[in-house]
């Protein structure tokens, strides 16, 4: 301003710059005389003001007094009205960011044809100005930023050079280590790093100049010898003429949710052995077992033993309905879901893919299975026992039967010998009776015996008259009923 004051009388100058949001050009500096109130302003309104026009319009506008005049209706002036006003827009990279206004109060003539190619060509140097310490501040800010958020972020930060050499490094990143920091820098990142991971790092260091942005997972020994598993997002560095200047990296612990992959791992490994022993189970159960949607009573599993029981494919089954499939129920009359009956080893039918009853020995239990509710049930074919209660049923009616006729048959017997007997008796007390007078009587020793043996079998005949059902040897010498040396006495009979 103190070299243009020499060439160019002004007594007033401005520089003023559009605020962020475009609404207003905030004065940033000043220089004028006391008595004018734009000294007390901080900014001038883009709406109805001879800045603003500049500013929409990108040209510079000269005004002397009398146009001003004509003008102060339609555009907003503070202060008295000068005798020339010139305002030039400042622009940088083809855009405008402000404006220059400079007028005299006194002296009609200024800002002739050379003063105001000067103030154009000067409008030129300071819009640039402007612009560059705008971006330098703005990049300060970042820096600034930028720098506090490496020093702050619970990330590691790890910066090299072309050389892999360690040139910066955050607090965070020394804790993760355990180094200071001066322990770090100079030092290559693969002195920190365990032997597992160094095929790893010198593959992905082999390609960080051709690839820009890499993500990757390293691990890394402790100060304390304890690993440290790290998750890397290196970014590469070039300058302007592309040459690979270094990387940055920021280092994330994962040493935990490493731990917890890998205990979910071995977890997921011992459900995966657990399901195959229990499915190698099922398949060898010679029970049959189907698992049922609660509510839509679909088929979701069935194993060997229940497929070949229905006569089909285990896939050919699941996803069909069991009502009226493998179940007699009708929809809607299911006793576990809709009667609320309890199924536990009950005797049921279930229906065959030639829709055959067949008898089964059942039991449906309410399970839930990944927060779904199923009906597991399973059951075993008890047809042979079907088969064989019959039979047995068939035959202790037959021997029922036989029993009853044998007990007839023996009551009729029974029946005909009391009759004998009573027949019989008479005659033979009459033929006993004459054989004791001819014993009385003198008689030859052969007629002697003769007599004897028909009293004898008079004795067998007295004797078998009382037991009608017959009687064994054994039985009869119990028999405490017949005088003593009664048996004695038959068995000689007999012998004779």
């Amino acid at each position: 301003y103190k070299h243009l004051n020499d060439i160019i009388r002004m007594d007033h100058f401005y520089i003023c710059i559009l605020d962020p949001k475009g609404e207003n050009l905030d004065i940033q500096f000043r220089v004028g005389t006391e008595n004018r109130p734009l000294k007390e302003i901080k900014y001038l309104p883009m709406e109805k003001t001879l800045a603003g026009r500049v500013l929409e319009q990108g040209m510079p506008l000269l005004l002397d007094k009398q146009e001003m005049v004509e003008l102060q209706w339609d555009v907003k002036q503070f202060g008295p009205v000068p005798e020339r006003w010139l305002g030039i827009p400042l622009a940088s990279r083809q855009k405008v960011i402000g404006v220059l206004i400079a007028y005299s109060d006194n002296n009609p003539d200024s800002f002739q044809e050379e003063e105001f190619q000067v103030l154009t060509s000067v409008s030129g140097q300071v819009g640039f100005a402007i612009d560059r310490r705008q971006i330098l501040d703005r990049l300060s800010a970042r820096e600034e930023k930028y720098r506090r958020l490496v020093e702050t972020t619970t990330a590691g930060y790890w910066q090299t050079d072309a050389d892999d050499i360690t040139i910066d490094v955050n607090p965070a990143l020394c804790n993760l280590l355990g180094y200071s920091r001066d322990e770090i820098i100079g030092r290559r990142p693969a002195e920190f790093l365990d032997p597992s991971s160094e095929p790893a790092y010198r593959a992905e260091n082999a390609s960080r100049k051709t690839q820009k942005d890499r993500q990757y997972e390293l691990v890394f020994v402790r100060k304390s010898n304890r690993l440290l598993h790290a998750n890397i997002e290196s970014t590469s560095v070039f300058d302007d003429q592309g040459r690979f200047t270094g990387t940055f990296a920021l280092v994330t612990d994962i040493t935990d949710r490493v731990k917890v992959q890998k205990e979910l791992a071995a977890e997921k490994d011992r459900a995966q052995e657990a399901s195959t022993v229990l499915r190698t189970i099922l398949e060898k159960l010679q029970s049959g077992v189907v698992l049922i949607d609660s509510k839509t009573h679909v088929i979701e599993q069935v194993n060997q033993t229940a497929a070949q029981m229905f006569g089909r494919p285990a896939e050919e089954i699941i996803g069909n309905v069991c009502h009226d499939y493998l179940c007699p129920k009708l929809e809607g009359s299911c006793p576990v879901t809709d009667l609320n009956k309890s199924v536990d080893n009950a005797e049921r039918f279930m229906l065959n893919s030639k829709r055959e009853k067949i008898p089964i020995l059942k039991t449906v239990s309410r399970v839930v299975v990944r927060g779904r509710e199923y009906l597991l049930e399973s059951f075993v074919d008890i047809s042979e026992r079907k088969q064989a209660e019959e039979k047995l049923l068939s035959e202790t009616q037959r021997a029922n039967e036989m029993a009853k006729a044998a007990q007839e048959a023996s009551k009729a017997k029974s029946q005909f010998l009391a009759n004998m007997s009573h027949e019989i008796r008479t005659p033979l007390n009459g033929v006993i009776g004459m054989a004791e007078l001819l014993m009385e009587s003198r008689l030859a020793e052969d007629q002697k015996n003769l007599v004897q043996t028909i009293e004898r079998a008079a004795l067998i005949f007295d004797i078998l008259s009382q037991y009608p059902n017959g009687i064994s040897l054994g039985e009869l010498a119990r028999d405490a009923n017949l005088p003593k040396g009664t048996v004695h006495r038959l068995l000689s009979s007999m012998a004779y």
